[in-house]
């Protein structure tokens, strides 16, 4: 029965631990914000009296196309739930509108005068980010989009990216975040392959954003659209994973514990 088999792989399984992350957003501009954070808005201020909002996260963050498409979606199952009532018909809706993006998209990144308008500080280093950037990605857990790893755990770098020897392999229990950026759908579709991974642009535990232009973003699944703001993004503690038989990603065995504790990072 399912649930007998749920109960045996849990007593099967071992604990690591799960990274979780704070991210504080402030919009630049004073209300009305509009463009979706008041949607989202928490109620919070900051010393000038500026909404903020502080939210947390385990798996991801990220601004720019990705977050489009799901956005897109998003607003399709709030207008029409029967259409996207199952699997077959939500991945019909995403592929859709990747589609769309693939043949009209672009953008995302860029300002009303063509230069990019994100800017990327990982602690404190200021990362290019390119005009041909159509995604900005925040990473913990190396697996969004239905289970795309952008990263490319265990692939080489390429010129022009983050070095191998300038980065620790990647885990969802060492306090760090690894952040890439992607040109578009076909960066996408070579990464699902397994051909390529996306550009590695950091790995850090303190990812500065700011955006001077809206763009849509997406944190855990979740999709808005953030006005011109700044996204801080620190630790915030960690959490037991239970971590069950079959292939993982980003996880060290031989690290397990009994009992609350924590384990580390495996490289496949």
């Amino acid at each position: 029965a399912p649930l007998e088999r749920i109960v045996r792989d849990v007593s099967r399984a071992y604990l690591a631990k799960l990274d979780t992350w704070t991210a504080t957003i402030t919009p630049n501009e004073t209300p009305p914000f509009g463009g979706g954070f008041d949607d989202v808005y928490d109620g919070r201020r900051d010393e000038s009296g500026r909404k903020t909002q502080v939210r947390k996260f385990c798996c991801f963050f990220s601004v720019g196309f990705d977050a489009a498409i799901s956005h897109r979606f998003t607003r399709r199952r709030e207008r029409d739930p029967k259409s996207c009532s199952t699997a077959w018909r939500n991945k019909a809706w995403y592929a859709y509108y990747g589609a769309a993006e693939f043949v009209n998209g672009g953008g995302h990144l860029l300002g009303e005068d063509g230069k990019p308008s994100v800017e990327l500080r990982v602690d404190g280093e200021r990362i290019r980010v390119t005009r041909d950037l159509n995604s900005v990605q925040v990473f913990n857990i190396h697996s969004s989009a239905d289970g795309v790893d952008f990263w490319g755990t265990n692939r080489a770098s390429v010129k022009g990216e983050l070095a191998d020897d300038a980065f620790a392999p990647p885990c969802v229990g060492d306090g760090m975040l690894e952040v890439v950026g992607t040109r578009g759908v076909s960066d996408l579709v070579a990464a699902r392959s397994g051909f390529s991974h996306s550009l590695r642009l950091a790995q850090g535990r303190r990812v500065e954003l700011w955006t001077s232009s809206s763009v849509a973003a997406q944190m855990d699944g979740e999709t808005w659209v953030l006005p011109p703001s700044s996204a801080v993004i620190t630790h915030a503690g960690s959490i037991p994973l239970c971590v069950g038989p079959g292939a993982t990603r980003n996880l060290r065995p031989g690290l397990e514990t009994s009992g609350g504790g924590g384990g580390g990072c495996l490289r496949l």
